[in-house]
């Protein structure tokens, strides 16, 4: 990680890091699949609810630069807990014998129940009793969590599949993932 510091007349000196970070998560979701025929188009509905837990520790660290101006900053670690209820919709569309086309839509209502603003804690490594703490804003605790999908199963069992997941009324954040997914059977 590199940072430029702008020091006037166009001058500017630069400092590097490397942080390092562990993130360690659990999850625990609970639905019901509620069924229907092929009248419907096969569509599988099923509520759900869900917990997940992260941890994320990020390790002290000093830049190494130029000047009076690299930073050292403190260990610190971060705590999320996040419930989410929501609907989860799949159809299963016959290919010939072979392969099911199986397209989904996900929509969650996500709480968070844990985390506060981020505090990181630094000094300037070459000049005495210049500790700070700079705090975040934080984070909303509640946003929608929507997700599309695509897949293609063969009647062996693989499967490869595509999607997409954004956050919405996350004050702030703007996410948007893309997957790629291979199954295979063995």
């Amino acid at each position: 990680m590199d940072r430029t510091l702008l020091v006037g007349n166009g001058a500017s000196l630069k400092a590097s890091a490397s942080p390092r970070a562990l993130l360690a998560g659990a999850s625990l979701e609970a639905g019901y699949n509620i069924v229907s025929g092929p009248a419907m188009g096969n569509l599988t509905l099923t509520p759900f609810a869900g917990l997940d837990w992260l941890h994320m520790g990020f390790k002290g660290y000093s830049e190494s630069g130029q000047g009076s101006f690299p930073l050292s900053v403190d260990k610190r670690s971060e705590q999320m807990m996040l419930g989410q209820v929501g609907l989860r919709a799949s159809w299963q569309v016959a290919l010939g014998d072979k392969f099911t086309l199986v397209p989904s839509l996900k929509a969650a209502y996500v709480h968070d129940f844990r985390s506060n603003p981020t505090r990181i804690t630094g000094r300037f490594t070459s000049i005495q009793d210049t500790r700070f703490t700079i705090a975040g804003r934080g984070q909303d605790k509640n946003w929608t969590d929507l997700t599309a999908g695509l897949q293609l199963v063969s009647s062996d069992g693989y499967a490869i599949g595509l999607s997409y997941r954004t956050v919405l009324g996350a004050r702030g954040a703007k996410s948007n993932q893309f997957g790629l997914g291979i199954s295979l059977k063995w």
